[in-house]
């Protein structure tokens, strides 16, 4: 996992590689979605005749979401490319990264030679005279606690990643001169990971310039993809409606479980996630690969996030199948619970 030729590895993606075979998935921030059949899509060979443009469908189903300019949008491939791009974008040297945060936040800024200032999601003292970026995710991926971006109004840059917000943080871009980028994703509210679709919405100037670094990586997304997912943006009420309906009968469970297993975490209205701190002697990759081993259910170490004491959990799956779950979760901690 930590191997010392690669320090720049997202440990987090290659947890979840090596432990694809999971009985029980709690890792999964995806929603899954319910019915491509509704979206009266066009085959492939139908769509490439029929002269549609993807990019421009989805760029302009984008810029009516954030009421902007088509100019101000730009899509990558998925939510990480736009990650990538964003921070290794960044103009200035320091950046601002909350704790815990999503791994990709650290690692990324730390390839681009970036120096890394942390502070808490909500408080926490920053350097002194800090001229810098900051970079963050809303609501924070694993806490799932919503971050108000008035608090860093004063930073030179602030790329925010709204991966998992039910609504757009603002229905204004501020002035092209106010240096803020916002990034989303149709992997997570949407369920559609196969799309392999993100974006990145911001001035004119920095679209521009994340063209130019994203002709040194990928260079476009799939224009059918954009396509597929211009159709499931215009379903966008319903299918969050449909999201928030199944984070408000899992919670339940996931509140029931951590009572009964004494287990500290903030569940959120918005998010189908909790950072659940523990109270045993024993690390976080140490605590998840045991239960893996004992029950066969996949959570993600807090250790990944930055953050040691701690497992997100994830409940996205349909309400049986988190039942099960849970339950054999409950088993392995209790079990651990008389060891350590």
């Amino acid at each position: 996992m930590n191997d010392e030729n690669f320090p720049w590895a997202i440990r987090t993606f290659e947890w979840l590689d090596s432990h694809s075979d999971a009985r029980y998935d709690l890792s999964k921030s995806a929603f899954p979605f319910p019915n491509y059949l509704k979206l009266n899509l066009l085959n492939f060979t139908e769509y490439l005749n029929s002269g549609i443009d993807g990019e421009e469908e989805l760029v302009n189903k984008l810029s009516k979401r954030y009421s902007v300019d088509p100019d101000n949008v730009i899509p990558t491939v998925g939510g990480t490319e736009a990650i990538y791009i964003a921070i290794m974008s960044l103009k200035s040297r320091r950046v601002l990264v909350h704790s815990p945060e999503y791994e990709p936040f650290f690692r990324v800024a730390q390839l681009a030679g970036k120096e890394i200032f942390t502070r808490g999601i909500i408080a926490g003292a920053l350097p002194a005279n800090f001229d810098g970026a900051v970079a963050f995710t809303t609501p924070n991926n694993p806490t799932g606690v919503k971050v108000d971006p008035a608090q860093y109004s004063d930073f030179r840059e602030i790329f925010i990643d709204e991966t998992f917000a039910h609504y757009t943080l603002s229905d204004k871009l501020p002035p092209n001169d106010f240096n803020v980028t916002f990034a989303g994703t149709m992997s997570k509210l949407f369920g559609a990971s196969e799309t392999r679709v993100g974006w990145l919405i911001s001035s004119s100037a920095n679209i521009e310039r994340y063209k130019k670094f994203s002709d040194l990586t990928t260079n476009g997304t799939s224009a059918y993809s954009m396509y597929v997912s211009s159709l499931i943006l215009g379903q966008e009420s319903r299918i969050a409606e449909m999201n928030r309906s199944v984070i408000r009968e899992n919670a339940k469970l996931v509140s029931e479980f951590l009572e009964e297993n004494n287990l500290s975490a903030k569940l959120s209205t918005e998010t189908a996630f909790c950072f659940p701190e523990y109270s045993m002697k024993i690390d976080s990759v140490s605590l998840c690969t045991r239960i893996f081993e004992d029950s066969g259910v996949l959570l993600v170490p807090g250790a990944y996030f930055g953050e040691e004491g701690r497992f997100r959990l994830c409940f996205t799956s349909d309400k049986p199948s988190l039942e099960q779950a849970l339950t054999a979760l409950s088993g392995s901690l209790s079990k651990l619970r008389h060891i350590y």
